[in-house]
């Protein structure tokens, strides 16, 4: 194992995504590639300045970054701008030849019932690696 691709979110889990992802980095002499993705709407243009998103990003993956290189490990980090945040993994995860993603899944209820969400579900069907999931 090379490399763990750790999609962030910006939201409470992120810290334990980077806890986990550390853990299997280390075990196995790998680095770390931090993405944060920024969804940019279809009425806007791909390449669109979303300052406020942007600056959003850059603070979560600082923040994410500071947290890795406390562990003395390797690290690498992207800000994306994609139509959905699902393909925009997957791609990175075949253009880095990602070795584990590691992804964040907020419990939640889609008609009373359990749902992994459009986004861990497309990874989980695209990946061309294996993909860890962290269920808070």
């Amino acid at each position: 194992m090379k490399q763990v691709l750790v999609p962030l979110s910006g939201n409470s889990v992120d810290s334990k995504l980077i806890e986990i992802a550390c853990n299997v980095a280390r075990r196995h002499k790998a680095g770390v590639h931090l993405i944060h993705v920024i969804k940019v709407a279809r009425s806007l243009p791909l390449d669109a300045e979303l300052e406020p998103e942007l600056n959003r990003g850059k603070e979560v993956i600082n923040r994410m970054e500071a947290m890795v290189e406390d562990e003395d490990l390797e690290v690498e980090s992207d800000i994306i701008q994609a139509r959905e945040v699902g393909p925009a993994v997957v791609g990175v995860a075949h253009e880095k030849n990602s070795d584990l993603i590691v992804v964040g899944l907020n419990h939640r209820k889609q008609l009373g019932e359990f749902s992994l969400g459009e986004v861990v579900s497309y990874i989980l069907k695209n990946s061309p690696c294996p993909v860890m999931v962290y269920r808070r």
